[in-house]
């Protein structure tokens, strides 16, 4: 039987600085906040507690439709 551990939350979870003036990407997250519980024990740190900033996505495609043959066969070019 395999046990899943949690981690223990020690502190406030997000960042209060996040700039990405000194690292390459933006750090939500406290990494100091966070401990390692003892062994086959769970943490405190309950699932889903923390969340992350947003998610946007667009996506856009250009298609054209070129008939081959009498209109049966077509090609589409992205």
């Amino acid at each position: 039987m395999r046990v899943k551990n949690r981690a223990n939350i020690t502190g406030p979870a997000l960042n209060g600085n996040r700039s990405v003036q000194s690292h390459a990407y933006a750090q939500y997250l406290n990494p100091s906040s966070f401990s390692v519980p003892d062994n086959a024990t769970y943490g405190n740190l309950a699932r889903n507690q923390v969340v992350g900033p947003g998610f946007g996505d667009v996506d856009l495609s250009l298609i054209k439709n070129t008939p081959l043959y009498k209109e049966r066969v077509h090609a589409q070019f992205a």
